[in-house]
């Protein structure tokens, strides 16, 4: 049971509000994707089984879900929440839901009138050792916060089952008056100077405006009050509204709107040339930096050489932006040195594949080594090697040779009945574990299924659970459907230890293009290692399949050691553990602490899809530990620091290539799946893209790729440059560039 009152979070439901079972030292749901809840109300049912189950927190997701509920975060032990209550209407402050945090903190909660917006950072401050801090936030669309009854949570104000609804003026009073705390002036976030190669201006317009442009006349021009000053903010507030506290403010640099009803703007951190493009030209910046041009902002540079390349070659000389999501580039050499097994398996493939593939063949090695010790070794921490592996390339590449290579294998082994080809249903899925216990199965053109999946179709959806199912059985126990089970089955009609090992293949753009972020966050995806192995290589030597001397010892001990542990002839099998050494456990508790600190960077930049994948790196890195160790000695396995360090370097390699990949062609709509296009068409002509090639490329009318382009360049995707002829004939070449 719950450590609380199962009856709140129902009270809570039946108030409007969202309400999750979460961990409480997370800070997060414990129910895995949880994101459809910030569309939909869980149903009284869901709530009733969450919370039936031992949970120690519960947390309410925020915005129009729960009838547009939006809280007040005071950090920093609450250091800020005595003066700005002091700020605050006493009326006002008296209808408010108030609670104390674990930290000292506060939350204050409350219900607008219109929908708010997402997380707004309101105060920062230079605390401890000079570190910037955030005091203030709010918790809006798409965010969530733990309450009451939650261990540490104290209500000291009214009830979250009676919010009260502030008007639009009311919520803007309480925001101003936690931005007034502010102490640190925010960065900008929507920065778009200008795309335009620097090459073209000695000074951009754009940067000309920042510098001396009269950002306060277009503020008034377009409706926004003066309030006052305090230093070096000028405060204002947003059109529309006549009376009540600042919207926004500017230092000379950097506008900060921290109003959700400031259109066209948004709350964020905005440039003065970025602020004006928006207000004057509806972030069209290649108008507003023309238009400012005209006006006498930016000083030209000569004219540019006929020589494109030259051009292309010189740069862009602003500042790229950070990327959440960078290309980790090709995978480094040393993670194919895998000594013993994997190192033979590698060469009988790469000898006798038309076009070898170290990709390829390290996948397939894997997986059936992996089969091999299935159900004969586990770690210390109760983790068996099984692994689902997918390993994408492009068609001709030759994904089908690892296939044939674990066929031929098994065959020497004597164990073909362990490998399966495919499998139509769930259920039949089901039934061949139940007769072999443990399996390989090889499937081709993974995509489909997961596309099947994104489509919501109900197969696919039974084949994903049994997967996942399989996958997360394997240190106990599986319960097979009653018509399968057998009479004289001693067990009871269960698999102990069930060992499902999975390689699959598939083509990268239409496998990424499938997994839309429900398919993402699904507990099948982040449990699978996923390598990109390109195209197709140079053409090979090839010859017929056979066992060198050690292959065939190595085959031998394994077979054997199953035997031994009762692992192909019972049904409850003699499981032994790896033994590691103490530097091992060490690296692997700086494994764990990495992909800890890796996932809650993803949770903090609401990357749910991130945060799922890191947190299931650590469980891969302990599986690749075991096979690196059983591969590099057979006879006696043991887990050593270079084991570890290997598995952890492949396991980051591979998740940060599935954040690129997944990034660069999932897709939420149709819109968006072309500006993801758009962005591979340019990456895929070496980062500079000539616009009649992006046409061809895309196919589609002018006018909308114009605004695929346009989106692109605001999200400082790419970069739009115009180069005129060196003779002054014809019109003017436009090219796109990656930042």
């Amino acid at each position: 049971m719950c450590v609380f009152d199962p009856k709140i979070p129902a009270d809570y439901l039946r108030a409007g509000l969202s309400v999750l079972p979460a961990k409480r030292a997370k800070k997060f749901p414990s129910i895995g994707s949880w994101k459809t809840y910030r569309d939909r109300l869980p149903t009284e049912i869901e709530v009733e089984t969450w919370f039936s189950n031992n949970h120690d927190a519960l947390c309410l997701v925020c915005g129009k879900v729960s009838g547009n509920l939006e809280i007040l975060d005071f950090d920093h032990n609450g250091e800020l929440f005595p003066v700005w209550k002091d700020r605050i209407d006493p009326e006002l402050f008296a209808r408010l839901v108030v609670e104390k945090t674990p930290s000292g903190g506060y939350h204050v909660a409350y219900r607008a009138t219109s929908p708010v917006c997402g997380n707004i950072k309101l105060a920062h401050g230079r605390r401890e050792n000079d570190k910037l801090v955030t005091l203030i936030e709010t918790r809006g669309e798409g965010g969530l916060f733990l309450c009451d009854p939650s261990e540490g949570y104290k209500l000291i104000q009214n009830s979250f089952l009676d919010l009260p609804v502030l008007s639009d003026e009311e919520r803007e009073d309480l925001l101003s008056a936690a931005y007034a705390l502010n102490e640190h002036a925010p960065e900008v976030r929507h920065d778009s100077i200008s795309p335009v190669m620097t090459g073209e201006f000695v000074i951009r317009p754009g940067d000309d405006f920042n510098a001396r442009g009269d950002f306060r006349s277009l503020l008034l021009r377009h409706g926004w009050t003066p309030l006052h000053k305090d230093g070096t903010n000028e405060y204002f507030r947003r059109p529309g509204k006549n009376s009540g506290g600042q919207s926004a403010s500017f230092n000379g640099k950097v506008f900060y709107v921290f109003s959700s009803n400031a259109a066209p703007f948004e709350p964020g951190a905005y440039s003065p040339f970025n602020a004006y493009a928006i207000l004057e030209h509806d972030g069209d910046f290649t108008a507003a930096a023309n238009a400012l041009l005209e006006a006498g902002y930016g000083k030209a540079a000569e004219p540019p050489k006929a020589d494109i390349s030259a051009i292309l070659a010189e740069g862009v000389q602003e500042q790229k932006p950070e990327k959440l999501f960078p290309d980790p580039g090709p995978m480094p050499d040393e993670l194919f040195n895998v000594p013993g097994f994997i190192r033979e398996y590698m060469r009988l493939s790469e000898e006798s594949a038309y076009y070898p593939n170290r990709i390829l063949a390290l996948g397939g090695g894997l997986a059936f080594l992996s089969l091999m010790i299935g159900r004969i070794y586990k770690n210390s921490r109760g983790t068996h090697p099984n692994i689902y592996w997918i390993s994408l390339a492009d068609s001709g590449t030759g994904k089908e040779h690892a296939r044939q290579v674990n066929k031929f294998l098994a065959f020497k082994a004597g164990m073909t009945y362990l490998i399966g080809d495919n499998f139509a249903s769930g259920e039949g899925l089901e039934d061949a574990m139940y007769a072999t216990k443990k399996k390989l199965f090889m499937l081709d053109e993974m995509d489909t299924l997961f596309n099947s999946m994104k489509q919501k179709d109900n197969r696919s959806e039974v084949i994903m659970q049994r997967l996942l199912s399989f996958y997360s059985s394997v240190n106990t126990f599986y319960s097979v459907r009653a018509r399968v089970k057998k009479d004289n089955d001693s067990f009871g009609g269960v698999i102990i230890n069930p060992y499902l090992v999975l390689y699959g293949t598939a083509l990268p753009k239409y496998f990424y293009g499938a997994l839309e972020e429900r398919v993402l966050e699904n507990g099948l995806i982040p449990r699978m290692l996923i390598a990109d192995a390109g195209g197709r290589g140079k053409y090979g030597n090839p010859h017929d399949m056979f066992l060198t001397q050690d292959m065939a010892e190595m085959l031998k001990v394994l077979k054997n050691k199953a035997e031994e542990g009762g692992n192909l002839t019972s049904e409850n099998p003699d499981i032994r553990v790896i033994p590691e050494t103490d530097s091992a456990t060490a690296e692997q508790d700086r494994c764990r602490a990495f992909s800890d600190e890796q996932s809650e960077f993803y949770r903090q930049k609401n990357e749910h899809a991130a945060y799922v994948l890191w947190n299931r790196a650590n469980e891969k890195i302990n599986k690749l530990a075991m096979l690196y160790a059983v591969s590099q000695n057979v006879y006696d396995p043991i887990i050593n620091e270079e084991a570890v360090k290997w598995a952890r370097d492949l396991v980051v390699y591979l998740t940060r290539k599935m954040l690129f990949m997944a990034d660069s062609y999932s897709y939420v709509d149709r819109f968006d799946q072309d500006c993801k296009k758009a962005l591979n068409v340019i990456r895929e002509n070496g980062g500079n893209c000539m616009h009649s090639t992006l046409a061809r490329a895309v196919r589609r009318p002018a006018d909308y790729l114009k605004k695929v382009v346009a989106t692109l360049v605001g999200r400082e995707a790419i970069i739009e440059t115009i180069v005129s002829k060196e003779d002054g004939a014809g019109r003017p070449g436009k090219y796109y560039r990656l930042l």
